[in-house]
């Protein structure tokens, strides 16, 4: 409401440049195979199939920017007496950012929108103010990427540059049960960065410091070495006292007790260990190549290492797990189905190294293919073709994906609760 006054105030005014504004309309329909023996009773809430019809608008007047979803959104699944049918819709303001010039060299930003400190495609390590809806929609193309309320203090130099950034993220409810909408654990919290960045000839470097209000400070670095128009190098390290990322209580025994009555989860989601406060330093890292030909071939090689990821022994140990609570379907279904859905949602803290290799390729000026392909130390992999239509002087983008897991039973992938995921989208752009 203030917003739209604001709006419809500033465009009166006699000296304000007009309003401008850009809107689309976005379909997707999706349809998901999940692995049954993982959420038995459908409890994960991950659906069947997917449905939303969304308009987007863009505006900008003077310095003010923003976006806005208005969307309708039907998602189905059943199994069984646990059935789901329900229908969704809402209004969300996407981002919403604003810049005042102080002086030559500094500036304010505020408002709610993203910031990027590393160039990685998958293997975000700075994510920290950043949304990865999935590691193949880099554009976008749906118009999902919500923003961070931030503010930040901006010192713009020749080759040095710093930045002071405070976000308030806390009015965001984000629990674990439902970490797929939370996929890096950032969204729900207050955080503190500074940022120094530094500008050579060929290589950009970023160095930082996060401090979370719940957790002890991490320290961070990034380089982009750009050696020539075609070719690009690039990595990321963050190291920090604790992790934000929760994990089974009994995924680290001590000598791996048997599991028993104690083992058994409970609506309280208590299974969860936190490790926030942790004295271990825990590192992520990422290492990355891209290269791109004369006709526009593109390949991108991407390593990540991350320490707070589970290794093969948790691994084995989490199929224990597993395998304890599918032996309880026989006593009672409901409370098994309830803790397999868990377990499969632990699956979030992957293992500790992973790679990816993807190559995009345009067809003629209509279409293009991508092809992605993630791949866990196990040798298991997500695969991501998708081939997108976009025609030549039209505003008109039609895509379809397709997400496919596979590997032997246990090992990353291959125990993923999404066996199979084809999306399909429309997107019109009006003037």
């Amino acid at each position: 409401m203030f917003l739209g006054t604001f709006l419809v105030g500033a465009c009166l005014s006699a000296h304000a440049d007009p309003l401008e504004l850009k809107s689309a309309l976005v379909f997707t329909g999706q349809a998901t195979e999940l692995r049954r023996d993982l959420d038995p009773g459908w409890l994960s809430g991950v659906p069947a199939k997917q449905y939303t019809g969304a308009a987007v608008i863009d505006g900008k007047w003077e310095d003010l920017g923003f976006r806005y979803r208005l969307d309708y959104d039907q998602v189905r699944g059943s199994e069984g007496r646990s059935v789901f049918n329900n229908e969704r819709s809402s209004g969300q303001l996407l981002q919403l950012r604003t810049k005042f010039l102080l002086s030559d060299r500094w500036a304010l930003r505020l408002g709610k929108f993203n910031e990027n400190f590393d160039n990685a495609h998958y293997a975000h390590v700075l994510d920290f103010l950043k949304d990865n809806i999935t590691s193949s929609d880099t554009e976008d193309l749906a118009a999902r990427v919500r923003g961070f309320p931030i503010a930040k203090l901006s010192y713009n130099g020749e080759r040095l540059g710093a930045d002071l950034i405070y976000s308030d993220d806390s009015s965001t409810n984000t629990t674990y049960r439902f970490n797929s909408q939370n996929p890096n654990f950032n969204r729900g919290i207050r955080q503190w960065l500074g940022v120094l960045r530094v500008n050579f000839e060929e290589t950009d470097v970023t160095t930082l410091v996060q401090k979370p209000s719940d957790m002890r400070a991490g320290f961070g670095a990034a380089f982009v070495h750009t050696p020539n128009a075609q070719m690009q190098l690039y990595g990321a390290l963050f190291s920090q006292r604790g992790s934000r990322q929760p994990v089974l209580r009994n995924i680290y025994p001590d000598g791996a007790p048997p599991l028993g009555g104690d083992d058994i989860y409970t609506n309280s989601g208590s299974y969860a260990a936190t490790r926030l406060m942790e004295d271990r330093w825990y590192t992520r890292g990422m290492l990355g190549i891209g290269w791109t030909s004369e006709t526009q071939l593109n390949l991108r090689f991407e390593w990540r290492h991350d320490q707070s990821g589970m290794s093969p022994q948790d691994y084995r140990r989490w199929g224990q797990i597993v395998d304890f609570h599918r032996s309880l379907l026989r006593q009672d279904r409901t409370a098994a189905a309830f803790n397999i859905a868990w377990d499969a949602q632990a699956l979030r803290a992957r293992q500790r190294d992973s790679f990816l290799l993807r190559i995009d390729r345009p067809l003629d000026n209509d279409f293009s293919i991508a092809l992605g392909a993630l791949v866990g130390r196990d040798r298991s992999v997500l695969w991501q073709p998708r081939l997108r239509y976009s025609p030549a002087g039209k505003r008109l983008d039609a895509w379809i994906e397709f997400q496919r897991t596979a590997g032997r039973e246990g090992s990353e992938f291959g125990s993923a609760l999404a066996r199979t995921q084809v999306q399909v989208g429309l997107r019109y752009l009006f003037d």
